[in-house]
């Protein structure tokens, strides 16, 4: 709610005064901080095909979440081990109207593997 009551603003600050002091609030830099450290967590890792197309690789629930669903579009390729715990792979398809070449399907799906419990196997 908006007010130009200046009690209103002072009672506010006495508010975030008192939060403060019981430790409910945090330093302005903290979020940042914060969100520098989310946008590490969150970036994928990103390999190149032989044939140049461009692979991305999730390495924990909150990258392959990215990639899935943020990341990846329509014409994207996705991969992922089947059964299993693991990586999903997203070959980006960057505009380009023409299908996969098999040697980068197969580079993918060595990644996919390669980055789940499968590897193991």
């Amino acid at each position: 709610m908006y007010s130009k009551d200046s009690n209103s603003l002072t009672n506010l600050y006495k508010i975030y005064n008192n939060l403060t002091k019981l430790g409910w609030t945090k330093k302005a830099d903290a979020p940042l901080k914060k969100a520098k450290k989310e946008t590490n967590r969150l970036q994928p890792a990103k390999y190149i095909s032989k044939d140049g197309w461009e692979i991305y690789v999730g390495k924990n629930n909150w990258q392959n979440d990215f990639l899935t669903l943020k990341f990846a579009s329509g014409n994207d390729t996705w991969l992922h081990a089947k059964n299993i715990q693991g990586s999903h792979v997203i070959v980006k398809n960057k505009g380009i109207k023409q299908s996969l070449p098999l040697d980068t399907l197969i580079q993918a799906a060595n990644l996919a593997v390669h980055f789940s419990k499968a590897k193991k196997e």
